[in-house]
C-alpha cells in the first residue's frame, strides 16, 4: 500500500478479509473467483491480468435470506524497476561499474546525491519505498537518507567510509510494488587532501615535475 492505493509487481496475490454473516452465505465471489460459503476470516489466492496499469476487482456477496452487496476495490500493477539518475560521490558523477576505478577523496564522510526515480508506465508509478546502501559487501544495509520528490527520492545523504584505503559503496532502490532495481556499485578511495590535489592537477595537464603538493 502506498497513500492507501494498493500496488503490486505480480499478477499473483492473495486478498484477505472477514465475512459476518448470521443468515448463512448463498454465494460468495472475489472478482470470477468462487471464496466459498463460510463466514468468518478468509484468505483467498486470486490472478490478476499480467499486465502494467489499474485493475479493478468486485467482490460480491449474497446470503440465505436473499440480501445482496458488493465492494469494489482497485489495484495497480506496476513491473517497471526504479531508475538511479546523475549519482554523485562527494560531488563527482560515477556510474554503476564495479570494476571501474575508485572515486579518490579525502572527504569523509563521503557526500552521496542523484536521484531515484520511478518511471511510470501505462499510467501507473507506484513511487520509492525505500533506498538502502551497503559498505560491507551486503552483510548490513541501512537507509539512504534523502527526500520523496513526487515518486522519486533525492539523495542527499554523507556516508562514513570506516577505513583508509579501497572501499565499495552499493545502493539498492525499493518501490512500493516490490519492485528492486539493479544494486548501484562504486568504489571509493579515501586519501590524504594532498594525494588529491596532485591527482586533480595531473588530471588537469600539469605534469608531474611541476606540481607542488602543499
Amino acid at each position: 500500500r502506498n497513500n492507501g492505493q494498493v500496488y503490486t509487481n505480480t499478477p499473483s496475490i492473495t486478498v484477505s478479509g472477514t465475512v459476518t454473516e448470521s443468515y448463512g452465505i448463498e454465494t460468495f465471489k472475489i472478482g470470477d473467483t468462487d471464496a466459498g460459503t463460510s463466514s468468518g476470516p478468509f484468505n483467498q489466492p486470486i490472478t490478476l491480468a499480467n499486465t502494467e496499469g489499474e485493475k479493478t476487482l468486485t467482490i460480491t456477496l449474497k446470503d440465505k435470506a436473499g440480501k445482496d452487496g458488493s465492494q469494489t476495490i482497485k489495484i495497480w500493477m506496476d513491473k517497471t524497476v526504479p531508475q538511479f539518475e546523475n549519482i554523485k560521490f562527494s560531488n563527482r558523477p560515477v556510474s554503476h561499474d564495479p570494476g571501474a576505478a575508485p572515486i579518490e577523496t579525502s572527504d569523509n564522510p563521503v557526500k552521496i546525491t542523484g536521484k531515484i526515480k520511478d518511471i511510470p508506465n501505462n499510467g501507473v508509478v507506484s513511487g520509492i519505498k525505500e533506498v538502502l546502501y551497503t559498505i560491507d559487501g551486503g552483510n548490513t544495509w541501512q537507509q539512504l537518507n534523502g527526500t520523496f520528490d513526487g515518486s522519486d527520492y533525492k539523495l542527499n545523504s554523507f556516508v562514513q567510509i570506516p577505513s583508509s584505503g579501497e572501499n565499495t559503496i552499493s545502493i539498492k532502490a525499493i518501490d512500493n510494488a516490490g519492485n528492486e532495481a539493479p544494486v548501484f556499485t562504486h568504489k571509493v578511495k579515501i586519501v590524504s587532501a594532498a594525494v588529491v590535489r596532485l591527482h586533480l592537477e595531473l588530471l588537469n595537464g600539469s605534469s608531474a615535475s611541476d606540481v607542488a603538493v602543499k
